[in-house]
């Protein structure tokens, strides 16, 4: 079944689009935290920026327990 899409405006009034984690998030969401600075890094602690961890995630977005969520540019770029 297609995942929903909520769809919200950021402080710019700029269209993003926030969804649920996918499983071909991975090379998306590495190139997102790639991007961050180390003052960004330091908010997402204790979680690694690793291609493992990263894995590790998207491989278990379907966990109930767990709702993971990347908000999208208008490009489709993760920015969060």
């Amino acid at each position: 079944p297609q995942k929903p899409l909520w769809h919200d405006v950021d402080h710019k009034k700029r269209k993003v689009t926030s969804r649920p984690l996918a499983a071909s998030d991975t090379n998306a969401l590495q190139a997102f935290f790639d991007s961050l600075s180390e003052n960004s890094r330091s908010t997402f602690q204790p979680h690694p920026f690793t291609v493992e961890f990263i894995q590790k995630m998207v491989q278990n977005f379907a966990d109930p327990h767990h709702l993971r969520v990347v908000i999208l540019n208008p490009q489709q770029h993760i920015i969060g």
